[in-house]
């Protein structure tokens, strides 16, 4: 059982319109201002929508675990407590409505205590947008029960040769903050860094081998959960 995702297709439709940034920068690399321009946008572009597609692609995530109808105590327990944390957040309104609240403690309770198939996950799949960088990325797929999901997924160098080489893995992690921080400095410091479009060619193609990587870890996670 395989799920497409619509997040990612978005997202490449997305990586589309950074390559039309890229091949105009590569036009007008004679014209300095031109060129960082165009670069600073590419990359602004897509870390923005990186971001914007692992929100979609963890919405996704649980509303397909939701409709797998899975038993309570086959749910992952950091789901669980996200689900509660959730639920009680606004535990100040509950106190006002006593048939709310008991709506709700019963609910948790057959979460936590039953067997019985659950479809009602929900959970804040937003980032806080005042933090950027791979420790936010972590703890943002913490809640949907992944840990260091950089570990989890090999992003490699991409080699143009004609001959059969060893893929080369690479520090997916580095090559993220190295972006996040070409962008906080160009969005906070009006920096303009030195970027080139082979610059963003890499981020792009980087970027591109991890979306995918996470639309297949999460399609994998999901098969295991059906077969519980």
């Amino acid at each position: 059982m395989a799920f497409d995702f619509e997040s990612l297709k978005s997202f490449n439709e997305t990586l589309e319109e950074v390559k039309i940034l890229i091949s105009i920068s590569e036009k007008n690399q004679s014209e300095n201002s031109k060129y960082t321009t165009y670069n600073k946008s590419a990359i602004l572009l897509l870390t923005a929508k990186f971001e914007n597609y692992l929100e979609s692609v963890a919405r996704e995530y649980i509303d397909l675990t939701n409709k797998l109808c899975i038993k309570a105590n086959s749910l992952p327990k950091k789901i669980k407590i996200q689900h509660t944390l959730h639920k009680l957040k606004n535990l100040e309104m509950l106190k006002q409505s006593d048939a709310k609240a008991q709506r709700v403690f019963n609910e948790l309770g057959l979460l936590w205590n039953s067997n019985i198939p659950y479809e009602t996950i929900t959970l804040d799949t937003a980032f806080n947008y005042g933090k950027h960088g791979s420790r936010e990325i972590i703890r943002f797929f913490k809640k949907i029960g992944f840990d260091d999901i950089f570990s989890k997924i090999k992003v490699y160098k991409k080699v143009r040769s004609l001959i059969i080489i060893p893929k080369e893995e690479i520090d997916f992690k580095a090559i993220f903050n190295s972006a996040i921080n070409i962008r906080n400095n160009i969005i906070h410091g009006d920096a303009t860094p030195q970027l080139t479009h082979i610059d963003i060619i890499n981020y792009h193609e980087h970027f591109r081998q991890f979306c995918k990587g996470v639309c297949k870890l999460l399609n994998r996670n999901l098969y295991i959960l059906s077969r519980r």
